[in-house]
């Protein structure tokens, strides 16, 4: 351990001395977004927010393709190949495909209607706006493509400790946060500070907002922006699952003994899987345990898309009696499989650094999550005397507790190494309660992801508008909300994760 330790201390030295730029330029370009969004309330975007944004998003481009052919040169040089398997990379990489090939079209759809502006010689808003704006989604389609081909390739790796990594990949997430930035100013100055009645007949004359490919990409703007949300942290949290692992002691001591009690699993789950009766028992308790993820959620699933289009209170009241029933189901059934855990299984050793590229993120998403809930909690709490406030109130403490055990649970399994405790367990195995719980996980992301298509039209957030106003709340369902819905997602394949270890760990 002690000739590592100058290693470690010269990668400490390179992440701190190569992060301290990157951030002081990120509060620099975020002040100049807010200072140019915020002096000049008109509709389109002032020329220096876009060009603040093409600027940083042309650079990760280049960063994002130079690091791709130097390790393509040289691999040995710049990563480190980890020995630990993620069970869920693929999975992780699949959606990320799906959610950049969404990003690529909606930036071609923009930059179509833009070129058909530029040859019909189409009004503009201000001087060679449809070339900067075909500039700015070239760079976001390059970006794009640069990730998703480096990613797909050498997402299992780990980068070794080197600057130019460390500014590139530093570069690349700031790019994705001043995109949130946008959004953000962007929603909150198209609801406050622009006159309707002028806007209306700007975009009449406008070429852009008239033409028929911003029609069509305009009716699936509402499903397509949370969705560009959703790739920017997955993106982030696969470059930051390469990024920060460069500064533990996880990839240089890959070959200590820190995978003995994994490998032991693994050897015993190979020796389990050839009864041909214990497979069919396994697939037994799969199928139950799937099943059992769909009933706990089915009411939940039927009132919500029955409450979606009722502006009864009566109907309103019902649903929140059977979400709060449900979050509260939920909750229990997190514990359950918390208390089971720790009898089944005992901690052997400590592996902290396992997961830290993915802690940062999920501890980033939780604290996003846990605002957007409290968000919630505090209209149903100033209108307690209200059954439906009340209620609302309720469940949203519930959702709180359940989103913090959560998130410290999966930290707590996936920063140790465990073995099978003595006790022999017939009934109800934890990974079985795992897997209940990434079904009703994965049900509940695609209901949040279909909710936010028509945010604003949804009925059961009257609570929420009624408190906070139209404009405040569509921000936060613009801007926060799609944060939600990718913790969702990310806990959902982070249980399943949870569950494969714990099945090849079971006796």
């Amino acid at each position: 351990m002690s000739s590592l330790e100058p290693i470690m201390n010269f990668s400490s030295f390179h992440f701190v001395n190569s992060t301290l730029a990157p951030t002081c330029v990120l509060f620099i370009c975020v002040i100049i977004m807010i200072v140019f969004s915020t002096t000049s309330p008109i509709v389109h975007p002032p020329t220096v927010v876009w060009g603040t944004q093409t600027t940083m998003t042309f650079l990760s481009a280049i960063v994002t393709f130079v690091i791709w052919f130097l390790v393509k040169r040289n691999a040995q040089k710049f990563l480190i190949e980890q020995r630990r398997n993620d069970v869920t990379l693929n999975i992780k990489l699949t959606f990320f495909w799906i959610f950049g090939l969404i990003n690529i079209l909606s930036s071609a759809m923009n930059m179509g209607a833009n070129v058909e502006c530029l040859l019909t010689d189409g009004r503009q808003p201000f001087p060679f706006s449809h070339v900067v704006s075909i500039f700015v989604h070239i760079t976001e389609i390059l970006l794009c493509i640069g990730q998703l081909g480096f990613l797909s390739l050498y997402g299992r790796f780990c980068f070794k400790p080197s600057p130019l990594i460390n500014y590139g990949v530093s570069l690349i997430i700031i790019a994705h946060l001043l995109r949130w930035f946008r959004t953000l100013f962007d929603s909150i100055l198209s609801c406050s500070c622009v006159n309707w009645f002028t806007l209306n007949a700007t975009l009449q004359e406008d070429c852009f907002y008239s033409s028929d490919i911003f029609s069509i990409h305009d009716s699936l703007y509402p499903y397509i922006s949370p969705i560009i949300t959703e790739y920017s942290l997955l993106s982030a949290a696969l470059v930051v699952r390469m990024f920060v692992n460069v500064f533990s002691d996880n990839s240089v001591e890959s070959h200590t003994n820190q995978e003995e009690p994994q490998e032991t699993s693994l050897e015993r789950i190979s020796n389990e899987e050839s009864s041909s009766s214990e497979v069919l028992t396994r697939r037994t308790s799969t199928y139950l345990s799937l099943s059992s993820g769909v009933v706990i959620s089915l009411p939940m699933l039927v009132m919500y898309i029955y409450s979606s289009s009722s502006e009864s209170n009566s109907t309103h009241i019902t649903w929140q009696i059977i979400s709060t029933v449900y979050e509260f189901q939920v909750l229990s059934l997190l514990l359950f499989g918390k208390w089971k855990f720790k009898r089944q299984f005992s901690e052997t050793l400590n592996r902290e650094a396992t997961s830290c590229g993915y802690r940062v993120i999920l501890i980033f998403v939780t604290a996003g999550t846990v605002a957007y809930v409290t968000f919630g909690g505090i209209a149903g709490l100033m209108n307690a005397k209200d059954p439906y406030s009340f209620l609302l109130f309720v469940k949203k403490i519930i959702q709180t507790i359940f989103i913090i055990t959560k998130t410290l649970l999966i930290l707590g399994i996936k920063n140790t190494s465990f073995r099978s405790s003595p006790v022999q367990v017939k009934y109800f195995r934890v990974n079985r309660i795992f897997l209940c719980i990434f079904t009703v996980n994965t049900l509940r992301w695609l209901v949040d992801s279909v909710a936010m298509g028509h945010p604003t039209d949804n009925t059961l957030h009257v609570r929420e508008r009624q408190f906070y106003g139209h404009v405040y709340w569509r921000t936060i369902e613009n801007t926060i909300f799609p944060i939600n819905v990718f913790y969702r997602f990310l806990t959902a394949i982070e249980m399943y994760e949870l569950y494969r270890i714990t099945q090849h760990a079971s006796p």
